[in-house]
């Protein structure tokens, strides 16, 4: 459901509107109701909503002022504007601002609706190119860092490219792990599929702050895990306990068995191939 906030100094509006349409049948749930621009902004700031609709004639602060204020925050909220004034310069405001309507009271119940209707499938586009987004870099963050542990980068591309990810390249050691589902007889490629997705998921929160860890999905759904940091400070002990713990979390809360194996801690991130190199082999005597 998205949520929607409703502003309005007046409450004969505000309650009017939560009952003028069937906000539920377009997926919309009135988060709130409140009765001037600084309360919204206050309720924004706890819990952001998907929608604002707001009157434009508020004491102190106007609904004008209060979609300045949303898009300075970037909040990527949805906004309509109810108005009593059928004003050019408000409207031309509203405008320049980014609303998606500019409605006037009373309120029309079918404008009202098809302004609702319009916003939700706006919502629902955005949310779509957000996730391909995000996988899109996903996707990217994977192919260099695999590039970069079989070798398969130059070296001012890896640079390039490790700035623009956010991939530390001047830490003085690195060290590769490789995550392996011993596949269960019944998985089928998609159950697998899910199984290295949710792999991935729990090794990265359980070994979070864990010599600065990148963990990503290599080849044939493997989790493979980069450790770096300062040579003094790089203690096995500690990272195999955690690693440990990994295992048994995994084993606790999929059902599988993994067989994780350890490449060697080498000196510098381009030599970081040859740790991963080791830790693939490894995975051959499992």
């Amino acid at each position: 459901m998205y949520k929607a906030l409703i502003v309005d100094d007046e409450p004969i509006i505000m309650e009017g509107l939560k009952h003028v349409i069937q906000w539920e049948s377009f997926g919309v749930e009135i988060a709130a109701t409140v009765s001037d621009a600084y309360e919204a902004l206050s309720f924004l700031q706890k819990q952001p909503v998907d929608i604002v609709i707001t009157d434009i004639r508020m004491p102190e602060m106007d609904g004008l002022q209060l979609v300045q204020e949303i898009r300075d925050r970037k909040l990527g909220t949805k906004i309509i504007i109810l108005s009593g004034y059928d004003d050019f310069a408000y409207v031309k405001k509203a405008a320049v601002l980014g609303i998606e309507n500019y409605l006037l009271k009373p309120i029309d119940e079918q404008e009202l609706s098809m302004t609702i209707q319009r916003t939700v499938e706006k919502l629902a586009n955005d949310r779509k190119m957000e996730f391909w987004q995000r996988k899109n870099d996903r996707i990217l963050r994977e192919n260099i860092l695999f590039r970069w542990l079989t070798g398969n980068i130059t070296e001012s591309e890896l640079k390039d490219r490790a700035g623009f990810l956010g991939i530390n390249l001047s830490r003085a050691v690195y060290l590769v792990c490789i995550i392996h589902i011993l596949r269960p007889k019944c998985a089928g490629e998609s159950q697998l599929s899910h199984l290295s997705f949710a792999v991935q998921n729990i090794s990265a929160e359980l070994l979070e702050n864990c010599h600065n860890s990148i963990v990503f999905n290599g080849i044939s759904g493997d989790t493979v895990v980069i450790f770096s940091g300062d040579d003094a400070g790089f203690q096995r002990d500690d990272l195999d306990g955690r690693l440990k713990k990994v295992v048994g979390s995994l084993r606790s809360s999929l059902d599988i068995h993994t067989v994780v194996t350890v490449g060697s801690k080498e000196k510098g991130y381009l030599s970081a191939t040859v740790s991963y190199k080791l830790a693939y082999q490894l995975q051959n005597y499992r």
